[in-house]
């Protein structure tokens, strides 16, 4: 493809303190074999290294856009860039991922000669120097509500960097939720209702770093707030845009995980409430039933007898702590 008569691609990285990783997170970005790209960096109030870095590299690339703000968190980080972007196509990147050299070109190609409104792509997976590729669908097309029941069971991701996309889908606005933990489920979510095409490659895109202080690795009770929040706007989106009986099935699932992440989280009075929800679902779906562990279905056995019962065995293998 000609650089030249080839569309414009916005790559958004949105960083806060940074400076550790930047570096080869912005050459990967520079690197790229397409040649027609601008990279739009939204420094969120980072407190150390990060904007002495950017600015040396805006220096060594004009096509590197610098947006300053006060630390508003990842929401409002890509909100601002997207505003900014010019781009036909949108690629989001990590601070603290790596781009391979030929991914817009590949991405590119795809959706041109497609005319998808997103391109799914594999990535590796780079942990305690170990590299393994993510799985990968490989299928030809679907929409974007089948793929988003795809995620929903599990066999794709919600990563909104494994999504290059057209920036026409954010025209009739986002419902930002002002999240770090489960940002990726409400943008995901909202772009994909909207995509009438959703196309693959093969090709991993990039190295997406695995850290023990990364966000999605931080469950904290800041993280168990974010969770409360997608899960409650993400119930009441599908409802609002009359998605409920479609994606029945895929809620029940989206349900009886989110009850075993409380159970992570310990959150024993939260689980409590969401029981007798959790048994019906089960009941409609017994196939999600060998989903549970051992001691989770002995929890669920017993409140079906009894939801004092229930509760008390809940209660106790908590303070045992073998939740």
């Amino acid at each position: 493809m000609n650089d030249t008569l080839s569309p414009l691609v916005s790559i958004i990285i949105c960083v806060y303190n940074g400076e550790k990783y930047l570096e080869r997170c912005l050459q990967s970005a520079m690197s790229q074999s397409y040649k027609n790209i601008e990279i739009i960096v939204v420094n969120d109030g980072s407190m150390d290294n990060t904007p002495v870095i950017i600015e040396n590299y805006v220096k060594l690339d004009c096509r590197i856009i610098v947006i300053s703000k006060q630390n508003g968190g990842i929401s409002e980080a890509r909100r601002i860039g997207v505003n900014r972007a010019r781009g036909k196509y949108i690629q989001y990147l990590d601070c603290d991922d790596v781009l391979m050299s030929n991914a817009i070109g590949c991405l590119v190609n795809r959706a041109e000669e497609t005319q998808a409104d997103v391109v799914v792509a594999p990535f590796f997976f780079c942990e305690d120097g170990g590299r393994k590729e993510s799985d990968s669908m490989g299928f030809e097309q679907m929409s974007g509500i089948e793929y988003l029941k795809c995620i929903l069971c599990s066999r794709a991701y919600w990563a909104m960097w494994t999504k290059f996309h057209l920036r026409s889908l954010y025209d009739e606005g986002i419902e930002r939720l002002g999240i770090s933990f489960g940002e990726d489920v409400a943008l995901s979510t909202q772009i994909l209702v909207r995509s009438g095409k959703v196309v693959s490659i093969n090709t991993p895109i990039l190295d997406y770093y695995v850290y023990s202080s990364s966000v999605s690795h931080d469950l904290g009770e800041r993280a168990y707030l974010d969770f409360n929040v997608y899960v409650r706007w993400f119930d009441d989106y599908i409802e609002r845009n009359g998605l409920h009986e479609e994606f029945a099935r895929e809620l029940a699932l989206f349900h009886i995980k989110n009850t075993q992440a409380r159970l992570h989280w310990k959150k024993v009075k939260d689980v409590n409430k969401e029981m007798n929800r959790l048994m019906i679902e089960l009941g409609d779906y017994p196939e999600f039933w060998k989903l549970l562990s051992r001691r989770e279905k002995k929890i669920v056995t017993t409140y079906r007898l009894s939801s004092l019962l229930g509760y008390w065995r809940l209660y106790y293998y908590n303070w045992k702590n073998k939740l």
